[in-house]
């Protein structure tokens, strides 16, 4: 049986690198997601009503969205959370559902955001990195590392594995969220402490 999914595109392996946009994961992909389960798509559903109306535990705002090749440095230090325009009922807003806008009123990630995009940090670096965090999971995929410029993967980076990488943004009011990235093929990293 088919699913619509409400102009809801894969975002796992995309972040804010045009290279890694379309479907990886998640709704919408061959490969299947969490959101495939009858339960946790409406879950979705109710927590994308959360955060596009303000009908839930909290009241999002949203900037403009931008495509993720016009998405800099500069922007996610501005605004370390993400979401997908889906995600913040901004579809006519954007040229398609890659786009992504910026959480304006907080740098709190909640268990309301189905699918924030949040800045880290390298740490022992300087470099930045941004990942789809999926709170339910406590993980992170579709690493991406501003360096020379652009976005890359890590992959493309001078590090070796494993790499810390330290949430920017505070996850459910804690600072200095860790998560470990033992293999950069796989593009994913666990929370550190978290089970897995």
């Amino acid at each position: 049986m088919g699913r619509i999914w409400v102009g809801a595109a894969s975002s796992a392996g995309a972040t804010h690198s045009p290279i890694r946009s379309g479907p990886a994961s998640g709704p919408g992909s061959e490969g299947g997601s969490a959101l495939d389960e009858p339960a946790n798509f409406e879950r979705h559903l109710a927590l994308i009503g959360n955060l596009r109306y303000g009908g839930g535990l909290m009241d999002v705002q949203f900037g403009a969205p931008k495509a993720l090749e016009d998405i800099t440095l500069a922007d996610v230090q501005q605004h370390p959370i993400w979401v997908w325009v889906w995600e913040a009922g901004l579809e006519e807003q954007a040229e398609d559902e890659t786009w992504q806008c910026p959480v304006t009123n907080t740098t709190d990630v909640t268990e309301d955001m189905v699918e924030p995009i949040i800045s880290l940090r390298i740490k022992g670096t300087e470099l930045i990195a941004s990942a789809s965090y999926d709170p339910e999971r406590e993980d992170l995929e579709g690493i991406s590392v501003w360096q020379d410029g652009a976005w890359g993967s890590l992959r493309d980076t001078q590090l070796e594995a494993p790499v810390t990488l330290v949430a920017i943004p505070t996850i459910g009011g804690q600072a200095g969220v860790e998560f470990t990235c033992e293999d950069f093929e796989s593009d994913h990293a666990h929370r550190a402490g978290a089970s897995t």
